[in-house]
């Protein structure tokens, strides 16, 4: 038994194609058989072997006979395996060539189809995030489609030009391997130190560092919670406070349907902040498509602004949560709009903007956006008025008012800060201010020249002079307020011509086509698409 495995180990050791055929050719003998005569007929009887075969092992550097069924046994070789190095033997070394590998399998996909789906994926709308933090090469497709989306309407294409598609294997494989595409999905609360945290406790590799971090963060969470908590009871026992959460939604491009060929080309999108008054209930949207403004911070801050106007004249004062996003709603701009609105509008007295935590600030409004997206997948929309309908359908009971915003209605309150608010950078002790880091600003009116922050929830208020170290008056806040845009912002000529196709195609009804024809273009406009969620260091008002 050592015998045999030394001879396999030796074998297998040659570790090369070619001599382990010339082993056989030395190890295994053969010649013709002899043919006899038949006595009778005198003619050659059948054979039952053309060849008489040898078969040698070597032990101890001489070779023994040995049975072929052993001989086979021991190097772990088939007949057809013997047979193959014999049948190319010259001279008793095999001159073959090792095939194997080289043959095209049976199922192997074929180039044609490789490209077929390359082309189908390549097919599909896709940019760049404008707001990631680093440039990873990532683009993003529309966050309607998946892949299995994807392949059913590769399948349809299929069946279309008469060709057999390729499994949905092939597909998944190509799409993941050859391309570095994402699909927009809402990571509201994917709070990145939490999820760091519990993978470094998985390993074992938590920092003391880590570790106090993650405690304050936990601590920070409950705070936020607990005082908006705290703040709807106020509300429900007392009419003069107002507390509401606002956020916008994600990108309701439009048209909206179920027709395949909409997925492959870009849409016009359209923009909702829902604002949920935590008392009453009520929910308010705020409704625009992109040639009318963008979903930075002056038309969030111009939203806000038409919402303080609305309220009761009892509403004395206002409590607004929303998440940490600076680009939208923590910063300077949307600052100044509160500040002036604490000013001009004459019941108010005090307006709170509250954070909750980052990666935890699943709010009340979020309910408004859950039933907006149930009632549109009931709701064909062919123009961006149509969301009107949509959004009123959504909450049937206590349907939710909709305000739609045209370019005119939006207020530059960039402007309106450089004017009012002279210092932001240092707070009346001179600290420098961390405007990140903030969760809760104050706004009233019997201070006009001062904003006042908080870091976290249960500390004292800081305040921040906004005429800085300058004597002399208040910064005026004018009653008159700049626009944020004189006109329709252009879409790019790429969307218009996409937009162009669905009307040629009928797949938007042609007593809309109109709307579309005109849609405002420019070739030096920026081609966009819904974007990923925005990071919290960025501000979305670009150009």
């Amino acid at each position: 038994m050592d015998q045999q495995s030394s001879i396999f180990d030796a074998f297998y050791g040659l570790q090369d194609y070619n001599r382990q055929k010339d082993y056989i050719c030395t190890h295994v003998t053969q010649k013709n058989t002899v043919t006899i005569l038949d006595e009778e007929t005198m003619t050659p009887k059948k054979k039952t072997r053309q060849v008489a075969r040898k078969f040698f092992l070597t032990v101890n550097g001489e070779k023994v006979q040995v049975c072929k069924r052993f001989f086979l046994g021991t190097l772990s070789v088939g007949h057809a395996y013997v047979q193959h190095a014999l049948g190319n033997a010259q001279d008793g070394v095999f001159s073959g060539q090792d095939g194997r590998g080289k043959h095209t399998p049976g199922n192997k996909t074929s180039e044609e189809d490789r490209r077929r789906v390359r082309k189908h994926i390549e097919s599909f709308p896709c940019l760049e995030s404008h707001y990631c933090r680093k440039s990873s090469g990532r683009k993003f497709l529309d966050e309607t489609l998946s892949i299995k989306e994807m392949y059913r309407l590769f399948t349809q294409d299929c069946a279309s030009e008469g060709v057999v598609p390729v499994s949905s294997s092939i597909y998944r494989q190509t799409f993941v391997t050859e391309y570095n595409l994402a699909f927009h999905k809402p990571k509201k609360d994917l709070c990145l130190l939490c999820s760091l945290y519990h993978d470094a406790q998985k390993n074992n590799t938590v920092t003391p560092e880590l570790e106090a971090d993650y405690r304050e963060h936990q601590e920070k969470k409950q705070e936020s919670r607990q005082e908006k908590t705290n703040d709807k009871k106020l509300a429900q026992e007392n009419n003069e406070i107002s507390v509401a959460t606002f956020d916008l939604e994600s990108v309701l491009s439009t048209p909206c349907n179920n027709i395949s060929q909409t997925h492959y080309k870009r849409k016009l999108a359209v923009y909702n902040l829902s604002i949920y008054n935590l008392a009453s209930k009520e929910g308010q949207c705020f409704v625009w498509d992109e040639t009318h403004g963008r979903k930075g911070s002056c038309e969030i801050a111009t939203c806000l602004f038409h919402h303080l106007k609305c309220l009761p004249p009892q509403v004395k004062h206002v409590i607004l949560y929303s998440d940490t996003c600076t680009g939208q709603n923590r910063n300077q701009y949307v600052a100044a709009a509160l500040l002036q609105a604490v000013q001009q509008l004459p019941n108010l007295e005090c307006i709170d903007q509250k954070f909750l935590t980052s990666g935890h600030t699943h709010m009340e409004c979020d309910s408004m956006h859950s039933a907006i997206e149930t009632a549109k997948k009931k709701i064909q929309v062919a123009i961006p008025d149509q969301w009107h309908y949509v959004i009123e359908c959504a909450r049937l009971s206590q349907p939710y008012t909709v305000h739609e915003l045209e370019f005119g209605d939006f207020i530059d309150y960039k402007k309106v800060a450089a004017s009012t608010m002279r210092n932001t950078k240092t707070d009346a002790a001179g600290n420098r201010i961390n405007w990140l880091q903030i969760s809760w600003f104050r706004f009233q009116k019997e201070d006009p020249d001062t904003v006042f922050f908080k870091y976290r929830m249960k500390d004292d208020f800081q305040q921040l002079k906004i005429r800085g170290g300058r004597r002399g008056r208040t910064p005026c806040m004018t009653t008159e307020l700049p626009s944020r845009y004189l006109e329709r912002q252009p879409i790019s000529a790429v969307k218009k011509a996409d937009l162009m196709d669905l009307c040629r195609l009928n797949v938007i009804p042609q007593k809309h086509h109109h709307f579309y024809e005109g849609l405002p273009c420019s070739l030096s406009a920026p081609d966009r698409l819904p974007e990923p969620d925005i990071t919290e260091d960025v501000d979305t008002d670009e150009g």
